[in-house]
């Protein structure tokens, strides 16, 4: 699917709309684009029950203009379906040969979907595999940008995450060093 209609397109669109109402054609045009995009996004919307985050994912990303295409991919796929290890071979090119390291990463963003969608009542081991198990493939570029772009935001505040934990243990080691030194004096 192109990520913008063809002036064709766009021009069979607006002549549609056109047979219902006498509006200028600048007019009809910008509803045929709306109606466009409006489409598209629908597209990504089926099947969101059987698509792992799916739709949660598409909420997050409505908000953006439909003008503005990033991709989030730092490898651009080849080819479609890309599979689950795929998809986290390409978001993860460092980790591509990595089979146990992407499982890990792909599994905690698993998690952190299921947290997000039992409201915050913590997944379960069983739950977690279940899901990374059922994780689907991407069927097309779109749905692959919505996914890479999903991925890439919880990829960044996961990172923080870890930092900022790990901050706190070291706080707390020195912290704990510092009194073990006092009482050795």
């Amino acid at each position: 699917m192109n990520k913008l209609p063809t002036p064709d397109h766009l021009a069979l669109i607006a002549a549609t709309l056109a047979r219902n109402t006498n509006d200028a054609p600048d007019t009809l045009a910008d509803a045929a684009l709306k109606l466009w995009f409006s489409a598209r996004e629908k597209i990504h919307i089926a099947d969101e029950d059987q698509e792992l985050s799916q739709h949660d994912q598409i909420m997050e990303c409505r908000n953006d203009s439909p003008f503005v295409f990033e991709p989030y991919f730092p490898q651009i796929p080849d080819e479609f379906p890309i599979s689950r290890d795929r998809f986290l071979q390409l978001m993860l090119p460092q980790y591509k040969d990595r089979a146990d390291k992407l499982a890990q990463i792909g599994k905690a963003y698993v998690h952190d979907v299921l947290l997000i969608k039992k409201k915050d009542e913590k997944p379960t081991k069983d739950e977690i595999n279940n899901a990374y198990g059922k994780w689907r493939p991407c069927k097309n570029s779109d749905q692959a940008e919505v996914w890479a772009k999903s991925f890439v935001g919880w990829r960044e505040s996961d990172i923080k995450r870890k930092k900022h934990d790990a901050g706190l243990q070291s706080g707390k080691t020195r912290k704990g060093n510092k009194l073990s030194q006092k009482q050795i004096k």
